[in-house]
């Protein structure tokens, strides 16, 4: 379950970057902004957490 949450974080991590970077609405690259500001540590320890957790299977 874990892991399905972690894919989750990324997803909406991309998709706040892409619409933050594609807008030209301000409202909306504010909201992507925040978004991108709250995904962006969890991503990253999501990313570590998958990395870490294929050292330790090999």
């Amino acid at each position: 379950m874990y892991d399905l949450m972690v894919y989750f974080i990324l997803v909406i991590f991309w998709l706040s970057a892409i619409a933050m970077a594609l807008s030209n609405s301000g409202i909306i690259q504010e909201v992507s902004s925040i978004i991108f500001t709250i995904t962006s540590p969890l991503a990253l320890l999501g990313i570590f957490r998958e990395i870490f957790k294929n050292k330790t299977h090999k």
